[in-house]
């Protein structure tokens, strides 16, 4: 995975704190999941509608750039990023 991802990934992780996200005029909030794997995660996610996009990286840990060889060894683990439209499915669900 290259630099870019990382930052790109930790920037729009930076807009989750300060304002809902919005994709072609509507509001989405985000929510984080962290369970493992995040392709198996990845796969379900897409399958439900009212999710936007799953965006997959890596959160925790003590390194500035983690890779896919290397992200557990500094107590990163691997989550999505999640942005769904609130009037289609609830966070509970």
């Amino acid at each position: 995975m290259s630099k870019l991802f990382f930052i790109i990934l930790f920037i729009f992780g930076l807009s989750c704190l300060t304002s809902p996200a919005t994709f072609a005029g509507k509001d989405f909030e985000k929510a984080i999941f962290a369970g493992g794997c995040f392709w198996c995660m990845e796969s379900d996610f897409e399958k439900i509608s009212g999710i936007k996009d799953v965006i997959s990286g890596y959160i925790g840990g003590t390194t500035k750039n983690p890779s896919y060889q290397n992200y557990g060894r500094a107590g990163h683990i691997e989550a999505v990023l999640i942005p769904f439209e609130p009037s289609v499915i609830s966070y509970a669900e």
